[in-house]
């Protein structure tokens, strides 16, 4: 016990003879002593600024892409689900046990269609043009600089025609008055060739012709169908008279939210 406290003694007096030295209280080592704090300290200050500025730049990436798929039609974060009721097919008839649940559940089919619908609104604007510039408000014809140009732009003239087409048949009960294929005998999503400059000319401008007659076919009638009901705002609480009343708007309502989510589906494929 001795030695140890007789070794304590000598360390706590050796540190004091270290603190009262003149070589380390002499003003010029206190000032080298603070330049190297503040080194040290601005040193790992902006490092650390520069780990918080990476991350908010990651962040802003996040936010940017989130909007472009939105605006693209690929994703939301907000759009409802494939099916009004988790459990029951759009298409499937559901029967309610009072007339309060069947007019609660119709009231909150109408607010999903009413998010869809403006999700699929937003995606179809999205998909208007094949290429800004040529068919913006008033289409202009389009030229090439050599054969396989043409080529390459109809046949991607071609798939976006075939998803703006597949977005019309969900929304009209699978009937429609134009083309299933802009070129019979030749699949949409399939790479075709052509012997010449100018044919390839030709079919481009053809293809983006119809692909503007379809999306204006797609937005008429959206247009039409804006509301479930007639004369009932989507987000407006109603009522019904009886049960049976209330089942059947309800499913009526699940039937055009389903045309309304697999031409949004189909169209941002």
């Amino acid at each position: 016990p001795s030695s140890s406290i007789s070794s304590t003694i000598s360390s706590s007096s050796s540190a004091s003879l270290v603190c009262s030295s003149p070589l380390f209280n002499s003003p010029t080592h206190h000032v080298l002593y603070f330049f190297l704090f503040f080194f040290f300290f601005f040193f790992f200050k902006q490092k650390t600024a520069y780990e918080m500025l990476r991350s908010l730049v990651g962040s802003e990436m996040c936010i940017r892409d989130r909007y472009q798929r939105r605006v693209r039609g690929n994703w939301s974060s907000n759009m409802p689900g494939e099916n009004v009721c988790d459990g029951f097919c759009n298409n499937e008839h559901r029967t309610f046990a009072n007339q309060e649940d069947a007019q609660n559940e119709y009231n909150r089919a109408c607010q999903m269609y009413e998010e869809m619908w403006h999700e699929l609104k937003d995606c179809v604007q999205h998909h208007k043009h094949i290429c800004p510039g040529f068919d913006d408000d008033h289409i202009k014809d389009r030229d090439f600089a050599n054969a396989e140009d043409a080529q390459n732009e109809y046949n991607r003239a071609t798939r976006c025609y075939h998803r703006m087409h597949g977005a019309y048949l969900h929304l009209n009960n699978g009937q429609s008055d134009f083309p299933h294929e802009v070129t019979g005998g030749f699949d949409n999503c399939g790479e075709r060739t052509f012997a010449n400059k100018e044919d390839g000319e030709n079919e481009y401008n053809r293809a983006v012709h119809l692909h503007r007659d379809v999306y204006d076919a797609v937005k008429d009638h959206l247009h039409h169908h804006e509301r479930v009901t007639d004369g009932f705002c989507n987000k407006e609480e109603r009522t019904f008279a009886n049960l049976e009343d209330g089942e059947n708007e309800y499913n009526r309502a699940c039937q055009m939210y389903d045309k309304l989510f697999k031409a949004h589906a189909h169209l941002s494929s």
